[in-house]
């Protein structure tokens, strides 16, 4: 079954590179409709933590511009170096105590070591009272996640879903259709083995390529070691001697080993059929593409398949963690807020200027008033006094609301005031408020207000750093205040980036 999307995007991004693929539908299947690769330079992504967001946004914002790569749905692979897949034993069927297993497992992988983590899972096998279950375990570093939706975010790149490479790879081979495969992926210095087995996840490891196991000539035996390791487990281990396995071997950083050396490797693999895939000697069924294929990546056009399928053939996880999701939210509110404002401004002035007019009338009504009142005697004018002085208040509070935007506007006029704070809405956590918003200097912003936690004022400091039109957010004060115990009080100063003014 498919789903109503038409075309998506993925994203692989590696500590080399960042890859796209558009994909769209076609009669049979789907169709690489455009693919690319822009290289990073070196340090901008180590251990799968952004370093230098500039050069991410910059290669980021290249795919969209020069390479096509739009579309209203995307989806984002993790570095592997940043992220866990894991398959794990299961002895419980309570879904309260499945997850703090989960977290259990989470927190003793050694890469997250004092880190928040974001983690999904997904029940391959429940258990039962005779057998243990297994559960397929994926996590990474938040911090490192929300760093990478949120440069694509400044990028104009919506991530609906985050996994690591290792789940893209497997759903553009259809891993998990087939009884006995395994899926071998070389791809930015690592090896990641996964095994289908009747139809289901069942084994996942991935292993760091060392230097000698990089060089062509020790290449190959080292792929059939490790790759004839995990077949003779489950021969011996799990007693499917007798069962047809499908090795797929992929190499998806673009490379490839030479021919005697591949055809070595599908000889020695304990295998009935195996197939070593390059992006320029095959794509894997019901894929086409006519284009460039050595711009192509499998884990980008895995990444897009998801989104055109409703039912999942593969795991159905999401790193992408809550308040990254909601950032697009928060800013089409505030969109909506400023064209409320745009209009509004125009009908302040319009306002003002019939309230004057109206005055004008008024004033005269009064002092024909004030002559029929000296000729007859009588005493109508207080009421029409009372009515002047009512508009009087209207003109002079609507006249200070429009001297305060001309104030504004006219103190740093090259300032760009509207995507500044589309910058700071859209950074706000729904733990914390803002309570008054004033402009101090030439164009310093102070931000004051209350939050629930500590954590949430330094999440809000640091979307702010992180934000394309600020250039500087400062903690100028932090903590309770004197006669409010229940929320942290901050005030943060914020300056424009430089080229945004």
């Amino acid at each position: 079954m498919t789903s109503s999307v038409k075309t998506a995007v993925g994203i692989d991004v590696t500590e080399v590179q960042v890859a796209a693929v558009l994909l769209g539908r076609a009669r049979e299947g789907v169709t690489v409709l455009q693919a690319a690769r822009v290289p990073l330079a070196p340090g901008t992504i180590v251990h799968g933590r952004v370093v230098d967001p500039t050069s991410l946004l910059a290669a980021l914002r290249a795919l969209r511009t020069q390479h096509g790569m739009r579309a209203r749905h995307y989806a984002l692979s993790l570095p592997l170096a940043g992220a866990l897949a894991r398959i794990i034993p299961l002895e419980t069927a309570d879904p309260q105590e499945i997850a703090d297993h989960m977290r259990s497992e989470v927190g003793q992988y050694a890469a997250f070591s004092g880190r928040e983590t974001v983690s999904d899972f997904r029940v391959l096998a429940p258990a039962t009272s005779g057998s243990a279950g297994r559960i397929l375990v994926m996590a990474s570093d938040r911090e490192a996640v929300n760093a990478l939706a949120g440069t694509c975010h400044r990028a104009g790149i919506q991530t609906n879903v985050a996994e690591p490479a290792i789940a893209a790879c497997a759903r553009a081979f259809g891993a998990a259709k087939q009884d006995h495969m395994l899926l071998a992926v070389r791809k930015d210095g690592t090896l990641s083995l996964c095994v289908a087995r009747r139809g289901v996840l069942d084994f996942i490891r991935t292993r760091t390529m060392v230097g000698s196991e990089r060089e062509s000539s020790r290449l190959y035996r080292w792929l059939t070691d490790e790759i004839n390791a995990v077949i003779q487990f489950y021969s011996f281990e799990r007693r499917d001697a007798s069962a047809h396995w499908t090795v797929s071997i992929v190499d998806d950083d673009g490379g490839d080993i030479p021919v005697d050396d591949r055809h070595a490797l599908e000889a020695r693999v304990y295998a009935d059929h195996v197939q070593y895939w390059t992006v320029a000697n095959g794509m894997p069924h019901g894929i086409t593409f006519e284009g460039n294929r050595a711009k192509l990546s499998f884990t980008a056009v895995g990444l897009a398949m998801r989104l055109l399928e409703s039912e999942e053939h593969g795991p159905g996880m999401n790193l992408l963690p809550q308040e990254a999701g909601q950032a697009h939210e928060a800013k089409r509110r505030f969109l909506l807020a400023a064209t409320v404002l745009a209009a509004l401004v125009p009908a302040i002035v319009l306002a003002a200027g019939t309230l004057n007019y109206m005055t004008g009338r008024l004033r005269q009504h009064i002092g024909l008033a004030k002559q029929a009142e000296l000729v007859e005697g009588g005493r109508p004018l207080a009421a029409a006094v009372d009515e002047l002085a009512h508009v009087d208040q209207r003109i002079t509070a609507l006249e200070a609301e429009l001297e305060c935007l001309r104030r504004v506007s006219a103190r740093r006029p090259q300032v760009d005031w509207y995507h500044l704070l589309a910058d700071v809405k859209s950074a706000v956590p729904s733990v914390l408020c803002i309570t008054e918003l004033s402009l101090r200097g030439p164009s310093d912003i102070w931000i004051e207000g209350v939050s629930k936690s500590d954590e949430a004022v330094d999440v809000f400091l640091d979307m702010l750093n992180r934000s394309e039109h600020v250039g500087r957010a400062s903690l100028l004060r932090k903590g309770h205040g004197n006669s409010d115990q229940t929320g942290i009080r901050y005030t943060i100063r914020c300056s424009p980036a430089q080229g945004k003014i």
